[in-house]
């Protein structure tokens, strides 16, 4: 299984249009209030799969 990071993701979008993604990873750090919340630091590993 090929491991991509949220750079790679962002930065290829083309490659990922129109498929079906599965990610999974460890997130490092959480911040989070009442309305918004953000994910940093995540290692992506990524199966693409056509729907």
């Amino acid at each position: 299984m090929e491991i991509a990071t949220v750079k790679e993701l962002y930065a290829q979008k083309e490659n990922y249009l129109n498929k079906k993604i599965q990610i999974n990873g460890w997130v490092r750090t959480v911040r989070a209030s009442k309305t918004f919340g953000f994910i940093e630091h995540v290692r992506i590993l990524k199966e693409l799969c056509p729907l």
